[in-house]
């Protein structure tokens, strides 16, 4: 379904707004806001992702797939993640004991680091981090934003904003240069003003790297978030599609899916010894 035709489905079938009805535009600026504050709850929880990548036939036919599952915690002020499944079932005995080693490994190696290799680690780390939270800050300046209706997300009242490209938006990186280029939705909680659910899709071609690398017309992503805790929503799955062409000859069509759960606070014991 288009951009376009979900806009007018959305738009006929939801409910009329109350006069009370908040600025969408600060609905948007706190509930990103707030994901970026509460960024560092990564510090405090092991979880699990999987990756379920598919290659994909000029049809948009599966040509190949895979899939791999890994546990993510932090160790020493930096993530690390350890493979437990391949393809939907767990590492044999012999890799689940080599992976085990790789984490002591990681956690001793980490542990005996000099201040400088340590600083080296941690500041490549937050650099990706910060690109990532530098980009997502962008949002609520890049777009224009309407309350289109109302909508349950598993069974909790969220509004639903539309998001259309904001004439004279500059982006500073070359993430946020996609901005210009997508239009989107985004539910956000009543309740506790996070988001939870967001859609966007390319309405035109983008290029990168003098034009190397050039993504088509069409490429679509969904994200969501779960609570977790009172307050607390962590990424809870990831969705996207797209046709990448690189130089002039390889096509690539590609659909990914990271799905993240099982989340559980890191004992105090290994907390104080690894953050």
């Amino acid at each position: 379904m288009t951009v376009l035709a979900s806009l007018i489905l959305l738009l006929g079938l939801a409910a009329p707004l109350p006069a009370d009805t908040p600025d969408a535009r600060e609905l948007v600026r706190h509930a990103l806001q707030s994901m970026i504050a509460r960024s560092d709850w990564v510090n405090d929880f092991i979880y699990l992702e999987r990756v379920d990548s598919k290659a994909l036939n000029d049809d948009a036919s599966v040509k190949s797939m895979k899939s791999k599952t890994h546990e993510w915690r932090m160790i020493e002020g930096s993530p690390y993640r350890k493979l437990v499944e391949v393809d939907g079932k767990p590492v044999p005995e012999d890799e689940r004991e080599r992976q085990e080693l790789y984490l002591k490994d990681n956690i001793l190696r980490r542990s005996k680091e000099s201040p400088k290799e340590r600083a080296k680690r941690i500041e490549a780390y937050a650099k990706r981090r910060d690109r990532y939270l530098n980009a997502i800050s962008e949002i609520p300046d890049a777009f224009d934003f309407q309350i289109a209706g109302e909508e349950a997300v598993d069974g909790r009242p969220a509004w639903i904003i539309t998001a259309t490209p904001r004439p004279g938006y500059d982006p500073r990186d070359r993430y946020s240069a996609l901005y210009p280029h997508m239009s989107g939705r985004i539910w956000i909680d009543k309740a506790e003003r996070s988001w939870t659910r967001i859609e966007a899709g390319l309405t035109e071609p983008v290029s990168f790297g003098w034009l190397l690398v050039r993504i088509a017309s069409g490429a679509r992503a969904v994200l969501e978030q779960q609570q977790i805790e009172k307050e607390l929503w962590v990424p809870k799955r990831t969705w996207y599609r797209a046709d990448i062409r690189v130089g002039l000859i390889k096509r690539y069509h590609i659909e990914e899916q990271i799905t993240m759960w099982g989340f559980r606070r890191v004992p105090a014991s290994e907390a104080a010894k690894h953050q």
